[in-house]
């Protein structure tokens, strides 16, 4: 623990790697008020925490000195707001546009890159290891949109942060311990659709072979339909038959039933350890273009989600242009049945 006076007399007590703040650490401002958390190069950095000289609080995680993640403030006079933030912008009040995301950063799938460029957090294993599933799957790089990576472990997403955030007028959970892979979304989709602004946020648990196809041909299947690879997209068994639609649900404990979401096995090449991961796609789903029903994996008085009801838990359509794909969620543990 070292300390440092700066010129305008703002007072940093923490750790210091070749003279810049790196690590765990607090700045003191001279007007008044401090940061405490993780710093990165002199940057804000990780989880932390920033009061002014008012008493007014915000609490979240920061990257590049800007907030990127879900932050809650905590005004003086009581108040408080949670939103989610990508690079300083508070996403439900501005969305990425469309010429934004026709010319993503190609992502550099390589071993040189390193977690902190990838996670909010330093050395984070559960983004580590997800990666290495998502390498195993030899998916072409040009489907992904790195920028919107992010890691729900409770190192990177806060345990006192929200459950359920609203998009779209709708809410839905927030997946712990799932890590998002950003995908490159087709700009007509924004430009003509506002799916930033208007639709809702939904999961679809899938097998490797769909998503694939989904990603690539940038529409959603029905059972009967034939995928990439020419098998017969089916429907699961231990599941109601003769439904011809796509399922969906605002919470992904339920779209990663197994009845949705099958495990797969993959050994890693830094440990030589035997794996599980499951896959589900994030997706914008167009308000009123679904139907809503109770669970139907047969569960029955058994509450599935803490914060949606069994009654209201899964969506269905037909229509497969009301769904976008934006995110491929991995879990990946040694255990993922119990």
């Amino acid at each position: 623990m070292v300390q440092k006076t700066y010129s305008n007399n703002d007072r940093y007590e923490g750790e210091l790697v070749g003279g810049k703040r790196h690590g765990q650490g607090t700045l003191f401002y001279a007007k008044g008020g401090k940061y405490s958390g993780g710093w990165k190069k002199d940057e804000r950095d990780g989880y932390g925490v920033n009061i002014w000289d008012n008493g007014d609080r915000c609490e979240g995680n920061w990257k590049n000195n800007k907030l990127h993640g879900q932050v809650t403030f905590h005004y003086s006079d009581g108040g408080s707001y949670s939103s989610e933030f990508r690079n300083g912008v508070d996403i439900h009040e501005k969305k990425p546009d469309s010429k934004t995301l026709a010319t993503p950063t190609k992502p550099e799938y390589t071993k040189n890159e390193t977690t902190e460029e990838r996670c909010d957090s330093v050395s984070c294993p559960s983004m580590n290891l997800s990666y290495e599933f998502i390498k195993s799957l030899k998916w072409p790089e040009s489907i992904f949109y790195p920028e919107e990576d992010r890691c729900y472990c409770s190192r990177c997403y806060h345990p006192s942060w929200s459950d359920a955030v609203t998009a779209g007028g709708a809410k839905y959970v927030i997946p712990r311990e799932w890590v998002r892979f950003g995908l490159l979304v087709d700009p007509v989709f924004p430009s003509t659709c506002k799916i930033w602004d208007d639709w809702i946020v939904t999961f679809h648990g899938t097998t490797k072979e769909a998503a694939i196809s989904i990603i690539q041909h940038r529409h959603f299947y029905l059972p009967g339909d034939k995928l990439l690879d020419g098998s017969i997209l089916g429907i699961r068994d231990g599941h109601i038959p003769n439904q011809k639609f796509i399922f969906t649900s605002p919470t992904i404990v339920y779209s990663s039933s197994r009845v949705y979401a099958p495990i797969y096995t993959f050994q890693s090449e830094e440990d030589n350890r035997v794996y599980q991961a499951q896959i589900v796609l994030q997706c914008r789903q167009k308000p009123d273009s679904f139907k809503v029903q109770r669970e139907t994996i047969g569960l029955g008085k058994k509450r599935i989600c803490s914060v949606i009801p069994n009654e209201k838990m899964e969506y269905f359509t037909d229509i497969r242009s009301s769904l976008v794909a934006y995110g491929l969620l991995v879990r990946v543990g040694e255990n993922l049945a119990s």
